[in-house]
């Protein structure tokens, strides 16, 4: 439970970070805090990384000894696949978002390179981002890891303010 509540206030840094960076992403140049907001993001999101690990090492364990109690090696792959599988989604997410984190610190460096299309780069790559961000809570919630109420709640609201803001993802475009 300790680790879930230390896990859950790196998840609420990543989602207020992101809110402020919403935030200042309509200013005239790209505001020092939008880096902190970014860089208190990267930490957060390396800082859930280090907190799932041994918890994930423990899933994997739990899975290979339920696996053997399993009749034939096709049956125990599926039982242990099924049972890592919110792991493998937890790892899939965390990489995704380190992605949109670099895609992030690209966009602010345009932005404050001078780039003319600077601001909207931000506004596109922040509207891309959260919606990744916002998984790892989910993703985790899924794997069985507990979130404080608060932070999911913050999370759908942003996810809501985010929606459809993303050039790749809005309905108006298409592939």
């Amino acid at each position: 439970m300790r680790e879930d509540l230390t896990l859950g206030r790196a998840l609420a840094h990543v989602a207020l970070a992101v809110a402020f960076a919403l935030a200042v992403a309509g200013c005239s140049g790209p505001p020092r805090a939008a880096q902190t907001a970014l860089s208190v993001t990267a930490e957060s999101v390396a800082g859930a990384d280090v907190l799932v690990a041994p918890r994930a090492a423990q899933a994997a364990q739990a899975a290979r000894e339920a696996a053997r109690e399993v009749d034939g090696f096709e049956a125990a792959l599926a039982a242990y696949d099924a049972a890592m599988a919110p792991w493998v989604a937890v790892e899939r997410v965390l990489l995704e978002a380190k992605g949109a984190l670099l895609a992030l610190q690209a966009a602010y460096d345009a932005w404050e390179a001078g780039a003319e299309d600077g601001p909207a780069r931000w506004r596109a790559a922040v509207a891309c981002a959260f919606p990744i961000l916002a998984r790892v809570g989910e993703t985790l919630l899924r794997a069985g890891v507990e979130l404080p109420p608060k932070l999911t709640r913050a999370m759908t609201l942003l996810l809501a303010f985010a929606e459809g803001q993303c050039p790749a993802t809005s309905p108006e475009v298409t592939p």
